[in-house]
């Protein structure tokens, strides 16, 4: 099934590029890609969100399974990433807005990458103040801190 999925995903992938191509009012323009910090800043968007998302998809099951955390509790366990990012998105927008994507979208993974480090002490550490809520502060950092700098880049 999942090697199916796969080969449908790439057929569709080829498809959507195939009928870009040869559309007279495409949905995405494929020449945005033969600009450079286009392409960069969507490359380094898609990884750190699909790295988030790995995350944050495992981590409730993980907590549940592993420090019997209840499925509410595994839930409100993920709050503070929210209200960070409800707290820092919009000045976040309007900083991108003036200084440009750069600094924010160099810096982010990496601050993903120490919310990952320190969410793998999640799984030794069942104390929720010194296990969970130290990942979860700095994922809403890179979040709140993102604040849309992909979607700031005029082509």
């Amino acid at each position: 099934m999942v090697i199916a999925m796969l080969v449908a995903g790439s057929v569709g992938i080829i498809a959507f590029v195939f009928v870009e191509q040869r559309s007279p009012a495409p949905m995405l323009p494929l020449a945005l890609f033969r600009e450079r910090q286009f392409t960069v800043t969507n490359a380094v968007t898609f990884l750190v969100y699909a790295a988030l998302g790995g995350a944050l998809f495992l981590l409730p099951i993980e907590l549940q399974v592993v420090n019997h955390y209840s499925p509410l509790g595994s839930g409100v366990a993920l709050l503070p990433l929210t209200v960070i990012m409800l707290l820092l998105s919009a000045r976040s927008g309007q900083l991108a807005s003036r200084i440009g994507p750069r600094l924010q979208m160099s810096v982010g993974p990496v601050v993903v990458g120490a919310g990952l480090a320190l969410l793998a002490r999640s799984t030794t550490d069942s104390n929720y103040v010194s296990g969970v809520l130290p990942a979860m502060v700095v994922f809403g950092l890179r979040s709140g801190g993102h604040g849309g700098a992909a979607d700031n880049h005029r082509p």
